[in-house]
């Protein structure tokens, strides 16, 4: 048990110096102007560890630990729907005549999503107590933004758009991460893993996801030319860089 926790704070150290790494890359490439979005998020994540990790490491799961930890989880709650959003409308640059009808597609998955979380939530029992609230608030949160990238996903591909780019990477560094946490929680929920394990799990998935961020803003795919075609009349798309 001891040593897995400290296998959690071990990986769990390594988180910014990752961002850190890809904020670096991000603005030296200028691809920060590009997912500027994107950009805040990670910046907010090195600074949520530098309050997160001191204060746990002096006070433990405290009060004061319990509430940064949680304002900090809605924040990025809002972030990650804003980072789905950018990166949508990222991927419709190119096509000026496909933006208007993207907008409204992905505005009604979007209003679609968020009233079946709402519904969901409401269906909590009222008795639960705040945290447990928040924990369902949370695997609600991050199932509607599983959708949302689901639908993202299906869109790219059925406008061709290169699985090579950082819009891509993006999304499924994201939406991988997301599914792992949901996953892991039902596990947990069913007595299946204990909070250790399910701490150990996140912490190794939101490393990769890092990984995968990294790896595509460093590597992007190199831009196509413009003859180049992926099927009979349907040009290869560069949805990610600048």
């Amino acid at each position: 048990m001891q040593v897995s926790m400290h296998a959690v704070e071990a990986l769990w150290s390594f988180h910014p110096v990752i961002e850190i790494c890809l904020a670096v890359i991000m603005y030296r490439r200028k691809v920060h102007r590009q997912y500027p979005i994107f950009f805040a998020y990670i910046l907010f994540q090195v600074m949520q560890f530098a309050i997160l990790f001191p204060i746990y490491l002096s006070q433990g799961v405290s009060g004061s630990y319990w509430f940064a930890y949680w304002a900090a989880a809605v924040i990025s709650w809002v972030f990650g729907f804003k980072i789905i959003q950018e990166v949508f409308f990222e991927i419709l640059r190119p096509f000026p005549a496909l933006q208007g009808a993207g907008g409204v597609m992905f505005r009604w998955v979007t209003t679609t999503t968020a009233l079946s979380m709402f519904l969901l939530i409401a269906a909590v029992p009222s008795n639960s107590p705040s945290a447990g609230l928040l924990i369902y608030a949370e695997r609600f949160a991050r199932f509607a933004q599983c959708a949302l990238i689901l639908f993202i996903l299906m869109f790219a591909r059925f406008i061709r758009v290169s699985w090579r780019q950082p819009s891509i990477g993006i999304v499924l560094g994201y939406g991988s991460f997301a599914g792992v946490e949901i996953f892991v929680f039902l596990l947990y929920s069913g007595r299946v893993v204990d909070r250790v394990v399910l701490d150990l799990v996140n912490a190794v998935a939101y490393n990769l996801t890092l990984v995968v961020w990294t790896a595509y803003i460093a590597f992007p795919a190199p831009n196509p030319s413009p003859g180049l075609r992926t099927g009979p009349n349907v040009p290869v798309i560069d949805a990610g860089t600048v």
